[in-house]
């Protein structure tokens, strides 16, 4: 059995705000092939077709400020206080930082 990347295509946009989407689509083949004497592969059947698409998102870190305005922050009590992290200040207004992380998703289509 033998598989085949026939092609892919990407997008690659700007990184600009706090997420940047990339999707990625591979279209692909599932064969069963039989390899010759020579080395060359021959496809006798096909199994199945489909598009894999990858998807990934990254979200750049982030400071969580006690004070939004003349508000307190929610976020930042259950974030930085209730979860212990590490606090510094900016201006008056204690902080703590929310490290940014990347999500990948991969979907199979038919």
């Amino acid at each position: 059995m033998a598989a085949e990347l026939i092609r892919s295509a990407g997008s690659r946009r700007p990184y600009t705000g706090t997420q940047r989407n990339s999707r990625t689509d591979f279209s692909f083949r599932i064969a069963s092939a039989t390899l010759s004497d020579d080395g060359n592969v021959t496809i006798t059947k096909t199994l199945r077709r489909g598009v894999l698409r990858v998807t990934t998102s990254h979200y750049k870190a982030e400071r969580v400020y006690a004070m939004k305005g003349e508000r307190t922050n929610d976020d930042y009590w259950n974030y930085c206080v209730n979860e212990g992290k590490k606090v510094w200040m900016h201006n008056g207004n204690a902080y703590c930082i929310r490290p940014g992380f990347t999500y990948r998703s991969v979907r199979l289509r038919r």
